[in-house]
């Protein structure tokens, strides 16, 4: 979805986090990944093409890239011989009701209704 975005010229990012799930007796939360897309009007909006929805409170935030490899778990470099094991978990619960963020309301107008299609000498976006 990455890909897309950027052969349109919508400026887009991964993000890294955490998916919360109804833990089945201290079942630990999924890694997931999402994209955010940014719209001149809207700012960054995030979507989940994996699940095909918004994202909502059950998202959890951990890094924004232009790919993975801008946000592994892990990442360094070895000398000689060496062995990497990574093991984590991560418990997650829903805090107390609270208000969404204006990044996870729901959008019922036209997110992008237009981008500029060529640019001008300064550098300002011009329709054709």
């Amino acid at each position: 979805m990455l890909g897309l975005l950027r052969l349109r010229g919508i400026p887009c990012r991964y993000v890294s986090g955490y998916l919360h799930v109804q833990p089945e007796d201290g079942e630990p939360a999924q890694s997931h990944a999402w994209v955010e897309f940014h719209s001149p009007t809207a700012g960054w909006i995030p979507f989940d093409p994996t699940h095909n929805r918004e994202i909502d409170e059950r998202y959890v935030v951990v890094a924004h890239g232009r790919h993975y490899d801008d946000v592994p778990p892990n990442k360094g470099i070895y000398r000689g011989n060496a062995v990497e094991t990574l093991e984590t978990q991560v418990f997650t619960r829903p805090a107390g009701q609270k208000a969404i963020s204006a990044s996870t309301r729901r959008w019922s107008t036209s997110i992008c209704p237009s981008f500029p299609r060529s640019r001008s000498a300064d550098g300002i976006g011009t329709s054709s």
